[in-house]
């Protein structure tokens, strides 16, 4: 979880642990922001899309190697 400042602004690094499922024949797999307008954390459900969840950004990943 991060926090913008009253401008909007924000910066966020992670690196992931090897685990984090990549797409496969099968399956897209996304990696997604969840924007909460209300202010709140949710305890890290998604709570109601639309209404106060929001997605303002994903990036599908890439296929695991080996993959035909």
């Amino acid at each position: 979880m991060f926090r913008a400042d009253a401008e909007g602004n924000a910066n966020f690094i992670h690196t992931f642990q090897p685990g984090l499922e990549m797409s496969d024949v099968w399956t897209t797999a996304i990696l997604a922001i969840n924007y909460h307008s209300d202010g709140k954390s949710h305890r890290g459900h998604p709570s109601v899309f639309g209404l106060n969840a929001h997605i303002p950004l994903f990036a599908m990943l890439p296929k695991r190697s080996g993959i035909e």
